[in-house]
């Protein structure tokens, strides 16, 4: 009895304290999420908090924005105009790619109109030798007439699969019963044994002809026919042209339904299909990319006015922005994204070091490779604010200190290649090494706002978080040396100056 009290209340004290470590943890969460508004100019304590922090940072100074009449009118203003505008160049760019679409499709839809009426022409000819043949009960001309006609009719409605099986299953109906009865009929005539009634010809087979003379008919049973040796020349003949018939309906009908299989037909500019919308957002990408170049001055502008209204000295000076060309910025972009290609790849052959021990190999270097990205988001993330660059004498960063350790107390690496291989990690990242620094002393909350840079960056929301990014970046480097949160005054008087 005792045992059980004792057991039932560990029980109880486990469950207590599963319930106070998650009272614990969202209260952290919601003291990073109001962190702020209650001690702005603070870094908080804890990696929870700070990870919420900085995850909140950007909603917290959109509010500042919205706040103001101004800041607000500018701040929506550009960014749905910037939306609307990539919106159609990716709606124009994915209308011209689908009228060349149509265009190549031009040549085989007039293919097919030519096929249709070729095989309305043929049924309606095969129906007219039918009628004239219709006492001699021959169901061969009616089964490639009405095969015939339905693969015309499910081409002139655009290959449906189920319209063109159900021509060839029609087809295979008739002439394998035209053949059974032909082959009763041989049977019982000649004593011979031949394909059941109702047997249908194995895949691959060719469709037995039906015959109008038993083949091992003798002298006495042609006798009959000698008396009309014209109608009987031209029955052979007829029999003939029907087996081509009967041929040209299976395998035209068959073709329809392997091309409708293998390629559909465009229906056009459809707005419900799945092709439409992957393409549409493809191309969003690189609209979004070219209205970025030549309105950056704007996003300029509204993060100046975020600066002015949350209390942080901005980083540009007051000037006009206007849509144009920035070549400046584009040959920056274009070496910003060299260097950050650069900074993973070089350490991917550490990742295959590190995972070539392990049986599942491919599984950590990929762990290890999507970590040492998300590492470098977090810097470049860093980085949006001038003052990440300010510090003029960093330490090293926490791989480049691990390497040095290496090469020099680990047997086996303290030789020359492993020593090269650090020299160029170091002479690589050289240009970078302020912002890593800035971002190991806070990487909690850089982790935060690199997620919320990564999630903004899908089309269109990157126009409304991008002005957003460097403000909140330099309110965490600000935080790092701050002591006392910044003065009321002093936000009022921003916004006074920015009205």
């Amino acid at each position: 009895m005792a045992g059980t009290e004792g057991k039932n209340s560990r029980h109880l004290r486990g469950n207590g304290d599963v319930s106070a470590r998650a009272q614990q943890l969202w209260a952290e969460v919601r003291d990073g999420a109001g962190h702020f508004q209650s001690w702005r100019g603070q870094t908080p304590r804890g990696w929870l908090r700070q990870f919420v922090h900085g995850l909140s940072l950007p909603f917290h100074i959109v509010r500042e924005v919205l706040r103001t009449p101004e800041a607000q009118r500018r701040y929506l203003r550009v960014c749905l105009t910037q939306t609307a505008a990539t919106l159609l160049v990716a709606l124009v760019f994915t209308g011209v790619n689908n009228s060349d679409n149509d265009s190549d499709d031009d040549v085989p839809r007039k293919n097919i109109q030519a096929q249709v009426e070729k095989q309305r022409k043929r049924a309606e000819i095969l129906r007219q030798r039918a009628h004239a043949r219709a006492q001699a009960k021959d169901p061969k001309l009616e089964a490639a007439a009405l095969a015939t006609q339905r693969s015309a009719e499910a081409l002139a409605d655009g290959g449906s699969p189920l319209a063109l099986a159900q021509a060839v299953s029609a087809l295979v109906q008739e002439a394998t019963r035209s053949a059974a009865e032909s082959a009763q009929q041989e049977h019982d005539a000649s004593g011979t044994h031949g394909p059941q009634a109702g047997a249908t010809p194995l895949e691959g087979e060719a469709l037995p002809a039906p015959s109008t003379a038993p083949p091992h008919a003798n002298a006495d049973d042609e006798r009959p026919h000698s008396k009309a040796p014209e109608a009987d020349s031209d029955d052979g003949e007829d029999d003939n042209e029907d087996g081509a018939d009967l041929d040209e309906a299976i395998n035209a009908a068959a073709n329809s339904l392997e091309a409708r299989i293998d390629k559909p037909p465009s229906h056009g500019f459809t707005t419900g299909s799945l092709a439409f919308w992957a393409a549409l957002f493809g191309t969003m990408h690189i609209a979004q990319w070219i209205v970025l170049a030549l309105s950056r001055d704007y996003h300029t502008a509204i993060a100046r006015d975020a600066s002015l209204l949350t209390g942080v000295p901005p980083e540009d000076d007051d000037f006009s922005p206007r849509v144009r060309l920035n070549t400046v910025w584009l040959r920056s972009k274009l070496k910003r994204r060299i260097r950050a290609l650069l900074h993973f790849a070089v350490g991917l052959p550490f990742a295959a070091l590190v995972a070539a021990p392990f049986p599942f190999k491919h599984e950590v270097f990929t762990t290890l490779s999507s970590l040492w990205g998300l590492w470098w988001l977090c810097v470049y993330t860093t980085a949006k604010s001038a003052r990440a660059w300010e510090n003029p004498t960093p330490r090293d960063p926490w791989f480049l200190r691990g390497w040095d350790w290496v090469t020099t107390h680990v047997p086996g690496f303290r030789w020359g290649l492993p020593r090269a291989y650090g020299r160029l990690l170091r002479r690589l990242t050289q240009e970078v090494r302020s912002p890593m620094a800035a971002m190991e002393r806070l990487p909690w909350s850089y982790a935060g706002l690199a997620l919320v840079r990564f999630v903004g960056s899908v089309p269109p929301l990157k126009f409304f978080t991008r002005p957003l990014i460097p403000v909140s970046s330099a309110h965490l480097l600000v935080a790092q040396n701050a002591s006392k949160p910044i003065a009321p005054e002093a936000i009022s008087s921003a916004e006074a100056t920015l009205e």
